[in-house]
């Protein structure tokens, strides 16, 4: 059997970069619906907002008398965890901010005592969490990549891979996961107004369901096809459905901002009713959010406007308001918004928060890396409020204080961990080192085909100690077969236009490679070739000639 010792080929790779930019294009109504995708105008008066508690949530909850939100300083997957991240609360009118978590926190619930949510501490380690509202102690329940916390029947439940779970007794273990069958999992839960909860899920063909789960029965009603994700207000479900002409797999792959889509209701009986609400949702079909407040949804359309002065108009992502008592939309237009893209983060408190990123002049799009965090008053005079600046001024409550501990010594536990498989490394790689120079050679023999190019080769074997098993040098066009003890060597090739001696081997010219340490077993032939994962790396002059 001829087995190859191959060079290694060092592969550009580009990055294609990919930037969400403005198309001004299409607007996604179609005949025979009623269009809402225009912006309302800025005259136009919007619903007159209550401070409606909020209990479970993304980003904010509120229980009527106080908020708590959620601020990450870089809201983007995969970064870490800054100074400011973490669980906040202040009065509505966001004073007297209190830090309650430190970390990058999320997907918040709330019952009469605590907030419930899950956080991802600087040891990069993710829990579930509960903190009382007054700040005082902060458990972790759980060491779980959770989401979609809700509260049921006095209980906390959220998903995991897919399936629904519950705490169980508080902080004693979870319930055993409930996922509908036939589907590939849960997506997201939120409890109904009767006692159920709504699953939103998909199946093996990529369908998506809404299902009502009786968690005292444990059984699962199949409801409806849906589109999207979707929000409860009262006993109704909305979500997103296409709009015709379209079809699955162009909202898979066509910019967001051209697809179409309707806002639908859905009751438990399963029937489904437009809304009337047409337009190109920031997010597709499969990314759009709708936050529920009250009797309100927002959410965020792709929207032509003329507001960034001296420049026609581009297209942006605006906030939105649907009104189900009225059935009527209105744009939510403050000025902190205007000439900005905006995300939605959470609506809480009579607030709304969000992520706007500044419109870029000179490129038609929104800069990412350059955005503020804020919270909008919808009940008030509409003060904005930059929820950096507000954490910044935070006091830390006393269960952030204990936690830090907590994590100070779970972060010197994982470096003395970390110290201790860096030391066991090292010795197994000691070892392997010392069984490498003392393994034998032969008694049986290899075999190695060598061959030049072009150009002059000169190729050196080593054995562990350092010296020569043999050294051929070829002139352009030879090849040669050797034969030698079996074992561990480091093959060393030199290539060039002509020899100079042992010393200067092809010069400063040639070019130099070399094998980490290579097994050639017995009975075997090998042959040197080219490909994209080989044995050899770049090597100097000196690294061969030494």
């Amino acid at each position: 059997m001829k087995k190859s010792v191959a060079f290694l080929l060092l592969i550009a790779v580009m990055l294609a970069g990919t930037s969400c930019r403005s198309n001004g294009s299409g607007d996604g109504t179609v005949a025979g619906t009623t269009a809402a995708t225009e912006p309302v105008s800025e005259a136009s008066a919007e619903p007159v907002f209550e401070n409606f508690a909020v209990q479970c949530a993304e980003r904010a909850v509120s229980d009527g008398e106080y908020v708590y939100f959620v601020v990450r300083a870089n809201d983007t997957a995969y970064s870490s965890v800054s100074d400011i991240d973490g669980l906040y609360r202040a009065d509505l009118s966001l004073q007297n901010p209190v830090r309650l978590a430190r970390g990058r926190c999320g997907s918040l619930a709330m019952d009469e005592e605590n907030v419930y949510f899950v956080l991802e501490d600087r040891t990069n380690e993710t829990w579930i969490c509960a903190v009382d509202k007054q700040g005082g102690a902060l458990r972790r329940l759980m060491q779980r990549s959770a989401y979609s916390l809700g509260i049921h029947g006095g209980r906390l439940f959220y998903i995991v891979n897919g399936s629904l779970y519950f705490l169980q007794d508080g902080e004693n273990g979870e319930a055993e996961g409930f996922k509908p069958p036939d589907t590939e999992g849960v997506i997201r839960a939120q409890a109904a107004s009767d006692g159920g909860i709504w699953l939103y899920t998909r199946d093996n063909g990529s369908r998506r369901s809404l299902y009502l789960y009786d968690p005292a029965s444990g059984a699962a009603a199949n409801v409806a096809s849906i589109d999207s994700d979707f929000a409860v207000v009262g006993d109704t479900v909305y979500s997103l459905m296409l709009l015709p002409g379209q079809d699955d797999t162009q909202s898979e792959t066509q910019d967001e901002s051209l697809i179409g889509l309707a806002l639908m209701k859905t009751d438990q009986s399963g029937a489904q009713v437009p809304t009337g609400v047409t337009g190109r949702f920031a997010g597709g079909l499969y990314g759009a959010q709708l936050f529920a407040y009250g009797p309100y949804l927002f959410y965020t359309k792709y929207t032509e406007v003329s507001e960034i002065g001296g420049k026609g108009p581009v297209t942006m992502k605006k906030v939105f308001c649907y009104d189900t008592l009225t059935g009527t939309e209105t744009r939510t237009n403050p000025t902190a918004f205007i000439g900005e893209t905006v995300y939605i983060k959470g609506v809480a408190g009579g607030r709304l928060y969000y992520k706007n990123c500044f419109y870029s002049y000179e490129t038609d799009y929104p800069d990412f890396s350059d955005y503020d965090l804020g919270s909008y008053d919808l009940v008030g005079e509409g003060e904005e409020t930059d929820l950096k600046e507000l954490a910044e001024s935070a006091v830390d409550s006393d269960a952030v204080k204990a936690d830090d501990l907590v994590v100070q010594a779970r972060m010197e536990e994982l470096e003395r961990e970390r110290e201790q498989r860096r030391q066991e490394a090292e010795q197994r790689q000691r070892e392997e080192e010392e069984a490498i120079r003392n393994a034998p050679y032969g008694p049986g023999t290899s075999k190695l085909f060598l061959k030049s190019d072009n150009r002059s080769a000169c190729f050196r074997l080593v054995r562990m100690d350092g010296t020569t098993e043999f050294r051929v040098l070829l002139q352009p066009g030879y090849h040669i077969t050797k034969s030698f003890p079996c074992g561990y060597y480091i093959l060393k090739v030199a290539r060039g236009e002509t020899w100079i001696s042992d010393e200067e081997a092809f010069g400063e010219n040639g070019s130099y490679s070399t094998t980490e340490v290579f097994l050639f077993e017995e009975d075997q032939t090998y042959e040197i070739t080219s490909g994209p994962t080989g044995s050899f790396r770049g090597d100097s002059r000196e690294g061969f000639t030494g």
